[in-house]
């Protein structure tokens, strides 16, 4: 097919630098030129049963806009509001310290407590992560 692997993604690939091929387990993004899109088309669709789906709105959690010819804008402002909806902060403000000093804190003695808060802490910072790693690298500096 022709398509080179990209040093700083092992799930990216391009082609002659027109055509940009994005991999996720069974999912396929491409950007580029109509026309050698189309050709890229038939040669994945030549080795492998594909199913187009149209034009990129959604990939992995993040929205993909389209506005003019060459301009391409990704967010995952759903997901981050979905994160505060989960969490119950749905009417959070932003403040530069988010502990209340001087804050007592205390121990959490039931154990079936501890273990919910701990699976509930670890799922909410992979979804920070996910966010900071995906569209917003500015919350790995809070």
């Amino acid at each position: 097919m022709g398509l080179i692997q990209a040093n700083s993604d092992p799930c990216v690939y391009y082609k002659e630098r027109d055509v940009i091929v994005g991999v996720y387990v069974d999912d396929i993004c491409l950007r580029g030129r109509r026309e050698k899109i189309a050709v890229t088309k038939r040669l994945i669709s030549d080795r492998f049963d594909v199913r187009e789906l149209g034009r990129l709105f959604m990939f992995l959690s993040m929205r993909v806009s389209h506005s003019g010819l060459n301009a391409t804008t990704i967010d995952q402002a759903g997901y981050a509001h979905g994160l505060l909806h989960n969490q119950g902060m749905e009417d959070c403000r932003g403040v530069m310290t988010p502990l209340i000093l001087p804050k007592k804190l205390r121990n959490v003695e039931d154990e079936d407590t501890e273990t919910d808060y701990q699976e509930k802490y670890r799922s909410t910072m992979g979804k920070l992560l996910y966010l900071a790693n995906g569209t917003r690298p500015d919350l790995s500096f809070v």
